[in-house]
């Protein structure tokens, strides 16, 4: 099987390496849902987070799109 074939099936995964988050960031960003947690409900909180989840996914994805294209037209450059 090529990589191609390995794509097409969803068969092809990369595991991918630790965001550049320092663990300071990440616990004042707990610390912040806690609190607003206590302010809204779990259910606001999970809801809000469930959404920055999708837009991050759609960003994510826009930018593979964007780098698969420019990768695809540099390979086509060097024909």
């Amino acid at each position: 099987m090529s990589i191609l074939d390995d794509i097409y099936d969803g068969r092809y995964s990369v595991e991918h390496p630790a965001g550049g988050v320092s663990k300071e960031v990440l616990e004042q960003d707990t610390t912040f849902w806690e609190k607003v947690k206590g302010l809204l409900g779990e259910e606001a909180v999970e809801q809000q987070q469930a959404r920055t989840c999708d837009i991050s996914y759609a960003e994510e994805q826009n930018a593979f799109r964007e780098g698969f294209r420019l990768g695809t037209l540099l390979m086509l450059e060097l024909l």
